[in-house]
């Protein structure tokens, strides 16, 4: 009898929800704060032991991944790796990994993390960072995030702009390296929350067509100066 395969029995799809699930609740969370750092750095920092925080209660209430939530951890080999990859020197911001022992797999979904909006110095695009430190670390083979799984996702601090303005320029910037444009899942932002966002991605690295997620949680208000923080979709 064959071994039934990971992807066709779907546990990856339920892997993939749940991993979002918990970052959601973790941004939320990230959200509600009264001070921010504006760093990724440290944003990721506090992120973590949200989203570690909202796994325990969502495995207590009977959802929730029961996988650790790994901060900053080296791409992990993969069985075609016969030697090492340059890959694996590369970090990612988080990862959370999925054993199935019927398909004798061991993949991770990974997230990696960017700010959003105005430019933080003449020479760091934030919105241009998005895609090229970011997304492109999905397709490029010395990046090789993601190797092995179906999907995986983008966070992203919107820290400035409107989140019309900022896809437009995330989406302008990706069309240059030839990227797939993002589109929105539903038809509206949400206002000091978390809107999701979807990709589809060829790619060199293994497999391909990719399924990349977004998650872009709006902390606008907690940068901006008193009276001067607009809707994010206006």
């Amino acid at each position: 009898m064959s071994r039934p395969n990971l992807f066709t029995l779907d546990t990856w799809g339920r892997h993939e929800n749940l991993v979002l699930e918990v970052f959601q609740c973790a941004l939320l969370r990230l959200e509600a704060e009264s001070e921010l750092p504006e760093k990724e750095d440290e944003l990721n920092r506090k992120l973590l032991f949200h989203a570690r925080s909202e796994n325990y209660r969502l495995i207590k209430e009977g959802r929730g991944c029961h996988s650790n939530v790994y901060y900053e951890c080296a791409n992990q080999p993969v069985l075609e790796d016969k030697d090492r990859a340059g890959r694996e020197q590369k970090r990612p911001d988080f990862m959370c990994g999925l054993v199935d022992a019927r398909s004798e797999a061991d993949l991770f979904f990974v997230l990696e993390c960017k700010r959003l909006g105005r430019p933080s110095s003449p020479g760091w695009i934030l919105n241009e960072n998005y895609t090229k430190h970011g997304v492109l670390r999905f397709v490029d083979p010395d990046w090789g995030y993601g190797e092995g799984a179906t999907s995986g996702a983008m966070i992203g601090y919107c820290q400035t702009m409107s989140g019309d303005d900022i896809l437009k320029e995330v989406n302008g910037y990706g069309k240059k390296v030839k990227a797939p444009s993002i589109h929105r899942e539903a038809d509206e932002w949400i206002d000091r929350g978390v809107t999701r966002l979807k990709q589809t991605l060829d790619r060199k690295v293994s497999p391909s067509p990719f399924r990349l997620r977004h998650l872009w949680v709006d902390l606008r208000h907690r940068y901006a100066l008193p009276g001067r923080v607009r809707s994010i979709g206006r």
